[in-house]
């Protein structure tokens, strides 16, 4: 396999959810075309925008074939090539990792957002990641043999690492690059410590001759932070579902060299303390990072398939100072408290 794709995919990808209907399992189509629609304004596209289409935070480890199908069909149509689009694939099943693989690129996917692997603790909790990369790397082979040396974005998740957190270290990453030249992304899901450490690796390879690959941040209380160590190319990161427009203010304020108003933008308006309190816990970030959406007007619900928790009353009031403090306009009273007064807790 001999492809390099360059920097053509860096970009800010958002890692769209999927909108839920009241029952907590019906997905609401016609919400999901809407969230796509967006996203795909000037601003955003301007900005070098993408779209991660069935991610992890789309839920897709609880979708059927025909539900990612047709999700990926509606962004498809949308989009229509205006900017980047990836598609999750996953399944319990690797040998059916060909066939998702297969209907994304049918449906219009620019390229495979490849997920960790799904099974038992061997390969989940319990994988070895530095034993045992080709657990990962045997799905690479599956799409790949399905679908060619398309782009590869790669969500690198797995058993938290005293050092690396929930991602891999430099030598797992290594096995994984050197096996799949394809790969073109890089989604940095560490702490802050080791994206300096794979981050500084991932360019040291790339000066030594390796393709680019890059660095996709995925917590986006870290961007101001990794603007200035060089390691933003982009994000692939589920927190630019409730903060499209001061996330565009800030990395225009960076690029554009203005470094007092994108400080002003990142601690006097608040946009750190939304994105921190939105990332703080790896055990809320799915249903949080939604609640914050809908308070936004961006999602009908803020509910998630099971077993993904209700969210809190606390998480509600909270997002709402905090989103008001960063200058977003939240959904009136009537439409928060007929979600409100039902939660249990």
């Amino acid at each position: 396999m001999a492809v390099n794709f360059g920097n053509k995919y860096d970009r800010f990808y958002v890692a769209l959810g999927l909108p839920i209907k009241e029952d907590c399992h019906t997905i609401d189509y016609e919400a999901f075309r809407s969230l796509v629609r967006y996203f795909l304004t000037d601003d955003f596209i301007g900005i070098g925008g993408g779209l991660i289409v069935n991610p992890e935070a789309g839920e897709i480890f609880t979708m059927t074939r025909e539900e990612k199908r047709k999700i990926m069909a509606i962004a498809a149509e949308e989009n229509n090539g205006k900017v980047p689009m990836f598609c999750g694939v996953i399944n319990a099943d690797p040998y059916y990792l060909g066939d998702e693989a297969k209907d994304a690129m049918a449906e219009g996917a620019d390229g495979i957002f490849v997920m960790p692997p799904m099974g038992c603790l061997d390969v989940t909790t319990g994988w070895d990641v530095r034993g045992f990369p080709e657990v990962f790397t045997s799905n690479c082979g599956i799409i790949a043999d399905a679908v060619g040396d398309v782009p590869f974005i790669i969500h690198g998740a797995g058993p938290r690492d005293p050092v690396y957190g929930l991602s891999y270290p430099p030598d797992t990453v290594d096995f994984i690059l050197d096996h799949f030249p394809n790969i073109v992304g890089w989604k940095m899901m560490y702490n802050f410590r080791a994206i300096k450490d794979v981050g500084f690796h991932i360019r040291e390879r790339e000066k030594q001759g390796k393709p680019h690959v890059g660095l996709l941040q995925s917590s986006a209380h870290h961007f101001y932070e990794d603007y200035f160590y060089d390691l933003l190319d982009g994000s692939v990161s589920c927190f630019w579902n409730y903060s499209k427009e001061p996330n565009i203010e800030l990395i225009t304020a960076l690029r554009a060299g203005n470094y007092g108003e994108a400080k002003k933008f990142w601690l006097e308006k608040g946009l750190y303390n939304l994105h921190n309190y939105v990332g703080r816990s790896h055990a809320r970030l799915h249903t949080v990072f939604k609640v914050a959406a809908w308070l936004k007007g961006l999602y009908p619900t803020p509910y998630l398939r099971l077993p993904m928790i209700l969210p809190l009353k606390s998480e509600i009031d909270d997002l709402r100072v905090l989103l008001t403090a960063a200058g977003q306009p939240v959904i009136s009273e009537d439409r928060i408290m007929a979600v409100y007064n039902k939660l249990p807790r």
